[in-house]
């Protein structure tokens, strides 16, 4: 692997696990937009903007939802 895709995997790893993500309080949410910030960043977003969203928690009193992002190979 190249050592600068291994570097951003652990800086990724380290930040979302320095996030505070408690079930059931706004930590919870906070998460989740960390993960859309960290893919919001990324070239492949920025160029596909509409492959990265939130999607909702069906129901839920607390206004939960997951990211959703989609990577769409290229042939050649």
């Amino acid at each position: 692997m190249n050592k600068e895709i291994a570097a951003r995997i652990e800086q990724i790893a380290v930040e979302l696990t320095n996030q505070l993500s408690v079930v059931e309080t706004p930590g919870e949410l906070d998460s989740v937009q960390k993960v859309y910030d960290i893919f919001s960043e990324m070239d492949y977003y920025k160029e596909n903007p509409e492959h990265l969203r939130f999607v909702d928690a069906v129901k839920d009193k607390l206004g939960r939802k997951s990211v959703l992002a989609m990577l769409k190979g290229k042939k050649g």
